[in-house]
């Protein structure tokens, strides 16, 4: 999600996921923890496959309601303790 802000993705409709990138804001050693992270970022509606490989929808909703971005940051701090 973090990445998403900083990135400035979240004020396009779609956002291309460039993966090495990826792994180095988000200080991720491996292809499949940065995949794990997508899935979740994917699992809470933040973003959402398009057809095209790599390439994301980006659900602004989110970013733009400040409830709903404290309630995603709850609960992804919450889920990362289990």
């Amino acid at each position: 999600m973090y990445y998403i802000l900083d990135t400035r993705s979240f004020m396009e409709d779609k956002f291309v996921f460039d993966i090495d990138e990826f792994k180095r804001f988000a200080n991720k050693k491996t292809d499949a923890s940065a995949i794990q992270a997508l899935r979740e970022l994917c699992a809470f509606h933040i973003i959402a496959k398009t057809i095209t490989f790599r390439v994301y929808w980006v659900n602004k909703n989110v970013f733009l309601d400040e409830k709903e971005m404290e309630f995603l940051k709850k609960r992804l701090k919450t889920r990362r303790k289990i």
